[in-house]
């Protein structure tokens, strides 16, 4: 934390997020830096068990649902997926409401939502 806090101007502070699967790594960030935003990152885990702190969770593609997505946002809580590096991962988890998608492609992933979003 303190390379980022020597190399990062403070100003993307608020865009900077955190991502762990372990809850005492993202405790321990929050304690250290609250302004950055904690994602718990979820697999096996249930969750609506998630800590109280974060502001997003990211969960796998395959666990993605449309109704995990609402209550994530009823609760002010962004939702993240992983890891969408086919069309069909791309489209359904943009067509949950999902606000983030990561990929191991990113430029083809760039490349592909544009091309959806182009008048025909």
């Amino acid at each position: 934390m303190d390379m980022v806090r020597t190399q990062v101007p403070r100003r993307f502070y608020p865009h900077l997020f955190i991502l762990s699967f372990d809850r005492e790594v993202l405790a321990l960030a929050h304690r250290l830096e609250s302004e950055w935003s904690c994602v718990w990152n979820v697999d096996k885990e249930d969750p609506g068990s998630h800590p109280e702190f974060v502001k997003a969770i990211c969960v796998p593609v395959k666990h993605l649902t449309p109704q995990l997505v609402q209550e994530f946002h009823r609760m002010d809580k962004q939702v993240m997926t992983y890891t969408c590096n086919t069309p069909q991962q791309a489209d359904y988890a943009s067509n949950t409401g999902a606000d983030v998608l990561m990929t191991d492609r990113p430029a083809w992933l760039v490349g592909y939502l544009k091309k959806g979003r182009e008048p025909e």
